[in-house]
């Protein structure tokens, strides 16, 4: 009698251990899918403020070549004339290292002719390529270009994300107007410029980090 009591007994416990060792699991698996799925949340509201974040940057350049493309002096020291002494005071090394651009470049109407008003110090990557543009990055200017030339005046700027020998690079696109043209809209322009500003974005140093972000599930689409 006593056997078959403790063999009840055991049986018990032993379901009791199996009950609980279960819910240890259960709980456990739990626990582990909830955090698994908040470091997805966090991975994807980390890689949205980077993207943000770069897409704000692209909107700046965006604001700054237009600035620069919608103006006078632009228009009558790059597109009327070259005039050398003007590019590099006004769109120098000072004025690349002061918004971070790692080139600058001036196209004429074709595309095809250029003058490269400056370029970082430290570049290492250009977009020109014995005197032109890469061929790999032509087709992504183009697509920009004709986005300016059919908008006004005041307007005519795009931007875009592009990816050049490894690396990221945000590019803007200017239609170089006189801004005076506003006041006087009877104004027959000389001829056509294009200013093309470039920044660089370095990941390297952060590269494990990016990578934790999701940075590579980010996608880049102009800014029209």
């Amino acid at each position: 009698m006593n056997h078959k009591r403790h063999t009840v007994i055991y049986g018990l416990y032993a379901q009791i251990a199996c009950a609980i060792g279960l819910t240890i699991l259960l709980t456990l698996g739990v626990l582990w899918y909830a955090v698994y799925k908040q470091d997805e949340v966090i991975q994807h509201n980390y890689a949205e403020l980077v993207e943000r974040s770069l897409k704000d940057d692209l909107g700046e350049l965006v604001y700054l070549t237009n600035a620069n493309s919608y103006w006078d002096e632009s228009y009558h020291n790059l597109v009327e004339e070259i005039n050398l002494e003007w590019a590099n005071k006004h769109l120098g090394q000072e004025f690349a290292y002061a918004n971070g651009l790692s080139e600058i470049i001036f196209l004429h109407e074709d595309l095809k002719s250029y003058y490269e008003i400056t370029g970082s110090k430290n570049r290492q990557i250009s977009f020109l390529e014995e005197g032109h543009l890469n061929p790999s990055l032509r087709l992504e200017i183009n697509y920009l270009v004709e986005q300016v030339v059919n908008r006004q005046p005041e307007t005519a700027t795009s931007g875009s994300f592009v990816s050049h020998q490894g690396k990221l690079f945000a590019i803007s696109v200017g239609e170089i107007y006189p801004d005076s043209y506003e006041a006087n809209p009877s104004f027959l322009r000389k001829g056509k410029g294009y200013l093309l500003l470039v920044k660089e974005f370095d990941f390297n140093s952060i590269n494990p980090l990016v990578k934790y972000l999701g940075l590579n599930n980010l996608t880049f689409s102009p800014l029209n």
